[in-house]
């Protein structure tokens, strides 16, 4: 496995490139070096003529897993066809104990913070696009806390089944939202039978971001519910069976909210 050094104008950032065995030609894993003896790996697919580039926080601990139907996972390839760039973030190599993975707390932590600050500035050496950040369920901690603490980072934020229910943590709804001054989406499935992240805290999450340009919800239906875990994969929770229609209309809300 060949690696190359990727410099980029954080001091002492340096990333280890891969190729990953993927359908994609334009398909990279790249492994970060992000704090002090910390590492975070980031699956990048690159797409032609992007109009931006959407960082993706998958649920539960927010770790890789081969063969995932996580919605981050299952949705990382179908950006790339309507024009954006997606870099599915793993957790840091120092968080393996939840789930394998980040603690929920972890994701509200200044460590957290530096990771995602070092990922973004490695991506934007890449390419300069501008960067939305999405995450599901756990995962909208990480994406919404990062926006509300960096909000001269981020071009948007796409939030699914967001966590304003859980008993680990503030609700997201709680979050200093008032600071975006960029559009956020908070995309929900009107049967989620998840009872952390129900429907109704995507419109708590909307009516806390009155600085936002644009701010909306987007409910869903349909598609399977065949997992054993409600706030689990393969269910409503994920949006499993409809992946295709949920990318098409974040891609489209990205498309009009850019400029």
């Amino acid at each position: 496995m060949r690696g190359r050094a990727l410099l980029v104008g954080l001091a002492a950032l340096t990333a280890l490139l891969a190729p990953v065995t993927a359908s994609s030609a334009l398909a990279e894993r790249l492994q970060l070096a992000t704090r002090p003896g910390v590492t975070v790996t980031v699956d990048l697919r690159e797409a032609e003529d992007a109009i931006a580039l959407l960082l993706l926080f998958e649920g539960g601990g927010g770790k890789f897993k081969k063969g995932s139907s996580g919605f981050a996972h299952l949705a990382h390839d179908r950006f790339g066809a309507r024009g954006i760039a997606t870099a599915l973030v793993d957790a840091p190599s120092d968080q393996r104990g939840f789930r394998g993975g980040m603690h929920p707390d972890f994701r509200l932590t200044d460590d957290h913070l530096a990771d995602i600050d070092a990922v973004i500035a490695a991506l934007r050496a890449r390419s300069g696009l501008p960067v939305w950040v999405l995450g599901i369920s756990l995962g909208t901690r990480s994406a919404a806390w990062y926006a509300v603490q960096r909000p001269d980072r981020v071009a948007g934020v796409v939030l699914l089944s967001s966590s304003t229910a859980s008993p680990r943590g503030r609700p997201v709804y709680s979050f200093p939202l008032q600071v975006l001054s960029v559009p956020l989406l908070a995309v929900v499935h009107e049967q989620d039978a998840c009872r952390t992240t129900p429907p109704q805290g995507a419109h708590r999450i909307v009516a806390a971001a009155g600085g936002a340009p644009a701010a909306e919800v987007k409910t869903f239906s349909g598609g399977r519910n065949v997992g054993r875990d409600p706030c689990g994969t393969r269910t409503h929770h994920t949006f499993f069976g409809i992946e295709d229609e949920v990318v098409a209309a974040i891609a489209a809300f990205i498309a009009d909210h850019s400029s």
